[in-house]
C-alpha cells in the first residue's frame, strides 16, 4: 500500500517563518495549516519587532557616537584648557617679576638723582660760600649764614654804612644770585655807654643788617 502525503509538498514549497518560529508553534500544538494561515500576520509582527528594534537601536547607536565625539572635544578643550592656565600663570609671574623689577629700578633711579642732587647742591654751595667771603668789603663781618637748598640767608653788621650799601650793590649785580631781599638796616649800641670824643655817636653804633637771596643752578640763566 502506498501512502501519498499532499500537504507535505505544499508545506515544503511553503517556506518558514524567519527566525524559527514555525518551529516553536509546532512545539505548541499549531499544525501547519493553521500556522501557513498565520504566517501573514506573524510575518508583519515579525516585521514590526524588527522595526522596532531598529528605530531603537539606530538613535541609540547614533547618539553614542556623537557623546564619544563630544567627549573626544571635551576632553582636548580641556587639556588645551589647561595649558592656556599654566601659560597664564607663567606670565603672570613674569609680569609680577617685571613690576617688582620696575619699582626696584625706579627706587634706585630716585636714590641717584637725589645723591647727585646733593652733590651738585653741595658744590654749589662751596662756590656760594667762597663767592661771598670774597665779595665781603672788609669793613663787614658775617655773624650769620645759612644755606638751604639754593636760598642763602646773611646776617652781617658794619660800622660804617657805605660798605654795606657797596655789598648789596654786588649781591644784586652778581649774575648767580637772584630773589635778593634786603631788610631795614638796624643801629644798635656796642654796649659800651662811654661815647669817644670827637666822633658823633651814630658812628659809634654797630649797623646790624640781613640780606638773602637765591642761588641759581648750574645752567639756569
Amino acid at each position: 500500500m502506498i501512502k501519498i502525503n499532499l500537504l507535505g509538498k505544499k508545506k515544503s514549497e511553503a517556506a518558514g517563518l524567519p527566525f524559527g518560529l514555525d518551529q516553536h508553534f509546532e512545539k505548541l500544538g499549531l499544525r501547519g495549516g493553521d500556522i501557513a494561515d498565520l504566517r501573514p500576520g506573524l510575518i508583519r509582527l515579525a516585521a514590526c519587532l524588527a522595526g522596532l528594534y531598529v528605530a531603537n537601536y539606530v538613535p541609540n547607536y547614533f547618539h553614542q557616537k556623537q557623546i564619544e565625539e563630544l567627549e573626544v572635544t571635551i576632553s582636548g578643550l580641556t587639556q588645551k584648557s589647561g595649558q592656556l592656565k599654566r601659560e597664564l600663570n607663567t606670565k603672570k609671574d613674569v609680569r609680577k617679576q617685571m613690576d617688582q623689577l620696575n619699582k626696584e629700578e625706579g627706587e634706585l633711579q630716585r636714590q641717584l638723582n637725589a645723591v647727585n642732587a646733593l652733590q651738585k647742591d653741595r658744590s654749589l654751595a662751596f662756590r656760594t660760600i667762597d663767592n661771598i667771603t670774597t665779595s665781603v668789603p672788609a669793613k663787614v663781618w658775617i655773624k650769620k649764614l645759612i644755606y638751604d637748598e639754593r636760598r642763602v640767608t646773611i646776617s652781617a653788621a658794619c660800622w660804617e654804612y657805605f660798605p654795606i650799601t657797596d655789598f648789596v650793590r654786588t649781591v644784586n649785580e652778581s649774575t648767580q644770585y637772584t630773589s635778593v631781599i634786603f631788610k631795614d638796616i638796624k643801629a644798635e649800641s656796642s654796649g659800651d655807654t662811654r661815647l669817644l670824643p670827637g666822633v658823633p655817636a651814630s658812628a659809634q653804633k654797630i649797623k646790624n643788617f640781613e640780606v638773602g637771596f637765591s642761588v641759581k643752578s648750574s645752567g639756569e640763566s
